[in-house]
């Protein structure tokens, strides 16, 4: 590890031990919340380890500050949004327990697991976390997607829709032959009939891990 690196990991280290330490949070109670040990809290605090995207959103929830601030420094620790370069503005938004199936459809639940910060989110949009392949290689599995509910939908758009047993699935929308149709990405999927579902929302974009970790 780089002398400039080292730097860098310790003041992040530094950064999650004041906003731990702002709400009276142990390293016991921050690891049993990551599910992780205590050394390994302790371990990010000293700038041993550096955590992953995953990881540093989950804190910025649990301390109930800026994720922008958590990773770069820049701004307050408090601040709504904030700004960081090639990013656009970081917004905490309601992350939803149920995980929306890329792939069959499959009951998701509408109770809120926690809110995360993630770029570009707009006031009133929501996330969840990709499970299946069938948007692939568009969207991936455990990937984030920022939703608009209610948002206006257009042929090429990617939506969330549920049928009637409020069963839900992530397909795109197309229009064939006068026919509204939901169609994967993944070809090995099937397309269905859009007769019967009801959009709830239209996918605004999707962050990986990887891309989120570059933030």
């Amino acid at each position: 590890m780089s002398r400039e690196n080292t730097q860098t990991d310790n003041l992040l280290g530094e950064r999650i031990r004041a906003a731990r330490k702002s709400i009276g949070l142990t390293q016991e109670k921050l690891a049993e919340y990551l599910g992780l040990t205590k050394q390994t809290v302790n371990r990010y605090e000293l700038g041993y380890r550096v955590p992953d995207a995953d990881v540093i959103n989950r804190m910025a929830t649990r301390f109930g500050c800026n994720l922008g601030w958590l990773i770069s420094g820049k701004g307050g620790m408090n601040n709504d949004l904030e700004e960081i370069s090639g990013t656009g503005t970081l917004r905490q938004i309601p992350l939803f327990s149920g995980k929306i199936p890329a792939g069959f459809p499959n009951m998701a639940s509408d109770e809120i697991e926690e809110y995360i910060s993630l770029p570009d989110a707009p006031a009133g949009s929501c996330a969840m976390r990709v499970v299946g392949d069938s948007m692939s290689p568009t969207i991936r599995s455990g990937d984030y997607v920022i939703i608009l509910p209610d948002g206006e939908v257009r042929p090429g758009d990617i939506v969330i829709a549920s049928d009637a047993y409020g069963d839900v699935m992530m397909k795109r929308y197309q229009i064939k032959e006068d026919e509204a149709l939901f169609v994967s990405d993944n070809p090995e999927y099937p397309i269905t009939k859009a007769e019967g579902h009801t959009v709830i929302g239209k996918v605004i974009s999707a962050w990986s891990k990887r891309m989120l970790s570059g933030i």
